[in-house]
């Protein structure tokens, strides 16, 4: 199960990455989601650090699972944490969970 925590450290990582690499290009600021943006970034940065330093992360399938499609999720929007959130029917999630096939729309 080793290979388990060593995975989930990976995709906390990526998480976290991908959110400290989001540039916001004109998008309008929203402090509400710069201070969940952060919260996460902490809270996923946290795991990698404990498992360098041999410090027990309780991991199982479902842990990596979950954490790889949240990690998918931010790729697919591009580190736009507010993508996720928006209920609208261009978001590239909702034609995904839809199953549209249309290009990726542009960008906002």
């Amino acid at each position: 199960m080793t290979y388990l925590i060593w995975i989930n450290a990976l995709l906390c990582l990526l998480i976290a990455g991908r959110l400290v690499a989001f540039r916001r290009a004109g998008a309008t600021y929203r402090p509400w989601v710069s201070w969940l943006a952060y919260v996460i970034v902490v809270a996923a940065g946290s795991v990698p650090i404990r498992t360098l330093f041999g410090i027990a992360v309780p991991v199982d399938v479902s842990t990596v699972l979950i954490n790889g499609l949240v990690c998918l999720a931010l790729f697919s929007v591009r580190g736009n944490l507010m993508a996720l959130f928006r209920a609208d029917a261009r978001s590239l999630i909702c034609q995904l969970l839809e199953g549209r096939r249309h290009a990726r729309p542009a960008s906002r």
